[in-house]
């Protein structure tokens, strides 16, 4: 039995109401939106456009976030001031029920195998989490000098990625135009 045919017999990847379901069929569906946009290969009208510009927007605004996270974490370090500020917070409280459904989850084999699926989705959101958490807990707020300097290198970039798609919406219209023929 091949490995797509094992995974259609399971049934919380065709359930979007599951998390794994939604997040599996709802790559499925992108595959497949995906592979249609580019078989049709036209130009996108007003809807399809502002989709497109939403996507690119968010995808911006996540690219940004991350530098800027990168920034905060690096800037201290390379300008030589003092280290971050920790912050601690108490430790949680977790009700019983809490850790009886945690103790079920741990004795799951395939939740902590990483080369089961499940688990590398699990166990990578775990790592995740962690080092999210570290992130949090090392940041500091930038001084006027590291928020000039973040806010030069944005502007940098902003600048270059306009530059390069204006550069290439340019060579594109006119090959554009030769193989529509003009119309």
């Amino acid at each position: 039995m091949a490995m797509a045919d094992k995974l259609k017999s399971l049934p919380f990847i065709s359930d979007k109401n599951n998390p794994i379901g939604w997040f599996v069929q709802g790559g499925l569906e992108f595959a497949a939106d995906s592979r249609r946009l580019v078989q049709r290969c036209t130009k996108p009208d007003a809807k399809e456009f502002k989709k497109i510009a939403v996507a690119c927007s968010i995808g911006f605004a996540i690219m940004g976030f991350i530098g800027y996270t990168v920034k905060l974490v690096f800037i201290p370090q390379a300008l030589g001031s003092a280290t971050p500020i920790r912050r601690t917070s108490p430790p949680l409280l977790k009700r019983p029920d809490q850790v009886a459904m945690a103790d079920k989850l741990k004795s799951l084999p395939f939740i902590n195998d990483k080369n089961n699926p499940i688990g590398w989705f699990v166990q990578g959101g775990i790592e995740f989490a962690k080092d999210s958490q570290r992130l949090v807990q090392r940041c500091t707020k930038p001084d006027a000098k590291e928020f000039k300097k973040i806010a030069v290198a944005c502007s940098i970039g902003f600048a270059i990625m306009g530059f390069i798609g204006y550069t290439v919406k340019l060579v594109f219209i006119p090959i554009n135009n030769i193989i529509v023929g003009g119309s």
